[in-house]
Formats: C-alpha cells, sequence, structure tokens
C-alpha cells in the first residue's frame, strides 16, 4: 500500500500570484528610443494594493512605487538585451539584486526577481502529492480515463497487451485507495 503525504512539502513560502508583479510585455518596448510612461496598480481581495509609475528611457525604466500603506519607493532598473537563434532582440530586467536577467519583477517592497523576493511559483504548491500519484496519472493517460472514474468500467484499448492493461488498472486502484484513505484521515 502506497504512504500518504511521502512528497508532502512542508516549507512555506510567497507565490509569485500574491506579489505585484512587473512584466517587461507590460511596458511595450518596441519603440526604445523614444520615452514613455505607463502606470499600473494591482488588487487583491477588491482592494489596491500597490501602484507604480514607470517611466522607459533608453537602456533603463524608473519605477516609483506605492504601497497600501502609503510606503513608496523609486527604483532604477536596467535593461539587458540577448538575440534570440530565430532573429531580433529580446529585452530582459536586470534584478538590482543578483543582476539575472528576467522577464518578470516582483515587489515585496522593492523589485526584484523571483529568487530575490524568496517566491515561489503556485504550480510547485499545487496538490498534496500522494507516493504513487505520478505513475495512476500517466496510467489515466494510457487509458483514456479521469479522475474518479472507476477503472474496472474502462475497456482495454485496443493492442495494448492485457498484462499491462492490468498493471494500468491495479495502479489507478491502489492510488484512489491510498486518496481515500488520506482524506478520511483529514476528516
Amino acid at each position: 500500500m502506497s504512504r500518504v503525504g511521502l512528497h508532502k512539502r512542508y516549507r512555506i513560502a510567497r507565490k509569485t500570484n500574491e506579489l505585484p508583479a512587473l512584466d517587461i510585455a507590460a511596458l511595450d518596448l518596441r519603440v526604445a528610443d523614444v520615452p514613455s510612461g505607463k502606470t499600473f496598480s494591482w488588487q487583491q481581495n477588491g482592494r489596491v494594493v500597490g501602484t507604480a509609475s514607470c517611466t522607459v528611457s533608453g537602456e533603463h525604466v524608473l519605477i516609483e512605487y506605492k504601497s497600501c500603506d502609503r510606503r513608496s519607493v523609486s527604483q532604477r532598473i536596467r535593461f539587458a538585451s540577448t538575440k534570440p537563434h530565430f532573429g531580433g532582440v529580446r529585452r530582459w530586467f536586470v534584478c538590482p539584486d543578483c543582476g539575472r536577467k528576467c522577464n518578470t519583477l516582483y515587489s515585496s517592497f522593492a523589485f526584484k526577481c523571483r529568487k530575490c523576493v524568496n517566491a515561489v511559483y503556485p504550480s510547485q504548491y499545487a496538490y498534496v502529492r500522494l507516493a504513487g500519484e505520478a505513475e495512476a496519472r500517466r496510467a489515466r493517460v494510457l487509458l483514456g480515463t479521469v479522475a474518479g472514474y472507476d477503472p474496472a468500467l474502462v475497456t482495454k484499448p485496443k493492442g495494448m497487451h492485457w498484462k499491462t492493461f492490468r498493471r494500468l488498472q491495479k495502479q489507478i486502484r491502489s492510488a484512489d485507495v491510498a486518496f481515500d484513505e488520506y482524506v478520511q484521515a483529514r476528516l
């Protein structure tokens, strides 16, 4: 029987969708020589948590950020450019702390890259991982079924060996039992 919570993550970290983010695509850098300005605001639960006015000029952007608690900061962030293999130029922010090239900057108060604000992507903590879950998901894909559907009702795909079919059914059943036990233990 599978052990529940074998791969469960215990670290609590801020997620990128909880922080104000500034994406380089939002600045519209198609015309690099012309100074341009934009204003952004971020909301959480229907209330504004921060506003920023960005002025793009040459190889940097000036960000004037005001948070909901009336703190303000002014930052000058450089751009870096790379040439992709298919031609053209790709612009990046240069993190003011570590110097990494990044597409998006996040604000814990000042704008920095994801690693400098110690944030993780939400998909890294999307669900509780159970032992055998990945194998069961793969088995469901191979059998053309979805979660919660009884594997005994699935017909064997044409060309699949019976031994393989039964093994996949068993993987799905054991993962479902482990999940049911996990849910029962939490009630």
